[in-house]
């Protein structure tokens, strides 16, 4: 062992030799507590494992060989690494993107069909531009009603909308409709008339008038629960239609209006529930001759 220089001033103490296996190397560390000794000593053991005697002492009995590794078992460290190669990062790059398009593979299950009290769909035996409705069709959901600031204006159908009147406001079925509205609350009912379009609420069906709304009950609360049902359906017309603005101003609509008249267009505004205040041009005999206004006006079709 080399002698280390000891500093001066510093007591003897006892030595501590500590001994450091690492992979075809012993390393033995000799550490004075308190000495001032400032390194280490490293011996590195280079014998030969196969060559090595007896490490106990006098008996004279040599250390098993280490058993020999199978072929077919490989250590761990020797997988990980070969996972952090490059082609060990892209085969699982590829594992991976195999599992996922297995997970897209499964079959969902087909969701039952829809029941007929959904938004009504347009019959394939009607002409273009006309809507049926079955006679057996109905619809459950939340109802509101709406009187002033709306009374007296124009309604999505062209009449004038009186809140004292039989009517109301659904958003797919076709003007002069009748429907039978009931309130699930209180088994109240009263029939009225589709001749507007609405509610334009998240949730809501339908937009009664307030002498409606006051047949079934809901004038106080505001809204209730009810089920609509068809009584009697129109007549299939022909309504294409095309919206040339749709305007929060009730003035920017007017004028927008004189611009369309102007031009030689049959032009209305039309105050949906919601506030808005449309200009529709029309209707219009076929779908070909309201694709052209809607060209020329930078609208588009509106189709009932």
């Amino acid at each position: 062992m080399t002698t280390m220089n000891r500093p001066r001033g510093r007591s003897r103490s006892r030595s501590f030799r500590l001994c450091c296996r690492a992979p075809r190397m012993r390393m033995w560390v000799s550490m004075r507590s308190g000495s001032g000794v400032e390194g280490t000593e490293v011996k590195p053991d280079r014998t030969p494992r196969a060559d090595r005697s007896s490490e106990r002492g006098e008996s004279g009995s040599a250390r098993a060989p280490p058993l020999a590794p199978s072929a077919s078992v490989r250590p761990v460290w020797s997988m990980w690494s070969t996972f952090l190669t490059p082609a060990g990062r892209a085969c699982c790059a590829v594992v991976l993107l195999w599992l996922i398009g297995g997970c897209s593979l499964v079959t969902r299950p087909v969701p039952p069909p829809a029941p007929s009290g959904t938004s009504p769909r347009a019959d394939a035996g009607a002409p273009a531009g006309e809507t049926r409705v079955p006679d057996d069709w109905f619809e459950e959901g939340i109802a509101s009603w709406y009187g002033n600031p709306f009374h007296g204006r124009q309604t999505a159908s062209g009449e004038r909308y009186d809140m004292e009147g039989p009517t109301a406001a659904h958003q797919t079925l076709p003007f002069g409709t009748v429907v039978d509205v009931y309130n699930l609350d209180n088994g109240a009912r009263t029939r009225l008339r589709i001749n507007d379009r609405g509610p334009f609420v998240g949730g809501r069906v339908i937009d009664v008038s307030r002498r409606g709304a006051r047949e079934l009950g809901m004038l106080g609360p505001g809204t209730a629960r009810v089920r609509i049902a068809i009584v009697e359906s129109p007549e299939p017309q022909s309504c294409w239609q095309v919206q040339a603005g749709s305007f929060t101003s009730e003035t920017n609509a007017a004028e927008a209006r004189v611009r369309m008249d102007q031009a030689g267009f049959r032009a209305r505004i039309v105050t949906a529930s919601g506030g808005r205040h449309r200009v529709i041009l029309g209707p219009y005999g076929s779908a070909d001759e309201a694709d052209r206004v809607a060209a020329r006006t930078e609208g588009f079709v509106l189709d009932c």
